[in-house]
């Protein structure tokens, strides 16, 4: 009994810790250029959006993509258009002009506790330098 009420509480932990939305920047270059073109660099940003879905395509909650750091229920954020549109606005609001170098990647995860498919971590991260 004590065993499956522990598995159960790391996989509540699990669910409850995976849907999130995040961003963090830098501006510590240590005098280093970013880009071979001669644009002032201002930070270098990391997005984040996650979500946990039920048989792959059902959200249940997931990061807002309109307030980073709070979540959002039933609803589908967790996407490259809106991963990069935190981004951007992020940048936009150190005053950028241009966001260059920009990678995105986007995955799925099951949670080994669940059966496959049931319920699953999806994850969206984007980077990119933010230039004047």
């Amino acid at each position: 009994m004590k065993k499956t009420f522990g598995i159960l509480a790391a996989a509540l932990a699990a669910v409850v810790l995976a849907g999130c939305s995040n961003i963090r920047a830098t501006n510590n270059f240590n005098g280093q250029g970013l880009t071979t073109t001669p644009n002032q660099p201002i930070a270098h940003i990391n997005a984040k959006i996650s979500g946990c879905y039920i048989f792959w395509f059902m959200p249940l909650w997931s990061g807002s993509e309109e307030s980073v750091g709070s979540p959002s229920f039933f609803s589908n954020n967790v996407t490259v258009k809106n991963t990069v549109g935190i981004l951007t606005e992020r940048a936009k609001s150190y005053n950028a002009t241009k966001v260059v170098d920009l990678q995105s990647t986007w995955q799925v995860k099951d949670l080994w506790i669940m059966p496959p498919f049931l319920i699953c971590i999806k994850e969206c991260q984007a980077s990119g330098n933010a230039v004047k």
